[in-house]
């Protein structure tokens, strides 16, 4: 079985930034029916099974109303904004236990917050107690560029909120070290894009390490072949012999077509290849 375990196939017309609450949400972006029959049917072509599908921006009844509309392939993961506070958390527990939702995802630099905001924490103590994993959006560690530098956020981030800040919100170092994630030993998280490939530069705490999955979600498109592919492809199975087989989940973060291209290029067995590509989510998500 091959598990994509991350994509979010709708366009996403991001005029404003940050967005700080659903409502905030709807005015900017619209719901793109159109996309998914042809995306879903291309998926089955390709021979993924199931993919797990979230926001950003997209309404979670949205989501569970595709879900619902094609499955059994697709299963469905909230997108929460933890600004909200409260309304957060209760639209949380809404998506789990209303409308079936197996997972949250969070992207915290487009609300201008940090990982380790306390209005993340929030988040993170729901998820645990309701036993479901969350993805962060993670890129490289310890960068120091101005977040208006990111082509999203240079074209839609209001100055006046992003000028000062720096990408390292993003940086999953803030999740991996430190006593952020104490009281929370039972909450899995999934580190998207390969968690920025932190555990090859710093060593990070047994305990810790064995909360996180990575998954390998990246652009694969025909500039990432001709550039970047090499590269990627020592780092993933440097993470591979690292944290082993049995942390990484197969992502494509849309292209599903150049994720497997990718994906058969990496030089590790069968066996690991075979829990890379959807046995490690069926353990995961309990299917």
């Amino acid at each position: 079985m091959i598990i994509d375990i991350h994509t979010h196939p709708y366009e996403e017309e991001v005029k404003y930034l940050p967005i700080r609450s659903r409502g905030e949400a709807k005015k900017y972006v619209d719901r793109p029916y159109d996309l998914w029959e042809g995306w879903v049917e291309k998926m089955i072509q390709l021979g993924i099974d199931k993919s797990v599908v979230f926001g950003p921006f997209i309404d979670n009844d949205f989501v569970a109303e595709m879900v619902k509309k094609y499955a059994p392939h697709l299963i469905g993961f909230a997108y929460i904004y933890p600004t909200e506070g409260d309304l957060a958390i209760e639209e949380l527990d809404r998506c789990v236990n209303k409308l079936g939702l197996k997972g949250v995802k969070l992207i915290t630099f487009y609300q201008a917050i940090p990982f380790d905001s306390p209005f993340v924490r929030k988040v993170l103590e729901k998820a645990q107690e309701l036993k479901i994993p969350v993805v962060f959006d993670c890129w490289y560690i310890r960068d120091a560029r101005p977040i208006m530098e990111d082509p999203r956020v240079k074209s839609a981030g209001d100055p006046e909120i992003y000028r000062d800040l720096k990408m390292d919100l993003h940086d999953p170092l803030r999740l991996f070290l430190g006593d952020f994630l104490d009281g929370l030993e039972d909450l899995t998280i999934i580190a998207a894009h390969m968690g920025g490939y932190a555990p090859l530069y710093v060593e990070i705490p047994e305990k810790r390490l064995k909360q996180f999955y990575f998954d390998t979600a990246r652009w694969y498109d025909d500039n990432f072949f001709t550039s970047r592919a090499a590269y990627h492809k020592e780092k993933i199975e440097q993470m591979i012999r690292k944290v082993g087989a049995d942390r990484i989940l197969f992502g494509s973060d849309d292209l599903q077509e150049g994720a497997l291209r990718f994906a058969a290029l990496l030089d590790i067995s069968n066996e690991d290849r075979v829990s890379i590509m959807g046995g490690n989510a069926v353990k995961l998500l309990g299917l």
